[in-house]
């Protein structure tokens, strides 16, 4: 949630979802204020996930989608 400005006690871990499915690019769902916050600022965020045994990794990549945003600042 830094990439929209915003710490994690301004959003609910519960408002962000991971959905993936075997074969597909995992997804993220943001709802409620994880939501508002990337559509105000006009983002759209993309996924990866990756896994080694008992360790797993992944990384979230913030890139604008639309000029219509309130901040410059990401």
């Amino acid at each position: 949630m830094k990439a929209l400005g915003h710490g994690i006690g301004e959003v609910d871990p519960l408002d962000i979802e991971v959905l993936a499915h075997e074969g597909q690019r995992p997804l993220l769902r943001l709802s409620g204020t994880a939501g508002a916050f990337a559509q105000q600022a006009g983002v759209s965020l993309s996924l990866s996930i990756s896994h080694e045994g008992d360790l797993a990794t992944a990384f979230v990549i913030a890139t604008r989608c639309c000029t219509n945003h309130a901040s410059e600042d990401l």
